[in-house]
């Protein structure tokens, strides 16, 4: 008899105890969500996020800047820090910079602007004054305008 009390009374504390930690646990979850992140993102000045995945207990998020450049970041969901854009990303030339460039240097009809991933210009599709389709680069580092000769 005194066996059952005790295994009974050890098995409520254990339920007990089990019930506390979930309780504990829930009350301190500080964790991240999608919406909170996405949310903060965009606060930081990130709004051109692509993609985010969780992987663990860290979001990787891709993002391309208002400049053009692509970025990763990874966030921790607990005890998440978002580092703001730094100011060295605002030195980028930026597609609506590219685009008046084109326009400004005798080009018109712009039917495609396109950055890609690797490399440090923007491939542009336009007419001459010649009513001729071209080619075009600019590095957005330093903003020169070239003509492909293909």
């Amino acid at each position: 008899m005194l066996k059952s009390v005790l295994i009974k009374h050890l098995l409520l504390s254990l339920i007990m105890l089990g019930i506390a930690q979930v309780s504990l646990a829930a009350g301190n979850n500080s964790s991240l969500n999608m919406v909170d992140l996405l949310s903060q993102l965009q606060q930081k000045g990130y709004t051109g996020i692509y993609k985010v995945r969780q992987k663990d207990n860290v979001y990787i998020i891709k993002a391309v800047t208002e400049q053009g450049q692509q970025i990763t970041l990874q966030v921790q969901r607990q005890n998440p820090n978002i580092p703001p854009l730094s100011r060295e990303q605002g030195k980028y030339l930026t597609l609506l910079d590219a685009a008046k460039k084109v326009t400004t240097s005798g080009y018109h009809n712009i039917i495609k602007i396109k950055r890609s991933e690797h490399e440090n210009r923007y491939k542009i599709r336009a007419y001459d004054n010649n009513n001729k389709p071209v080619k075009l680069y600019i590095d957005i580092n330093t903003g020169k305008l070239t003509k492909s000769n293909d």
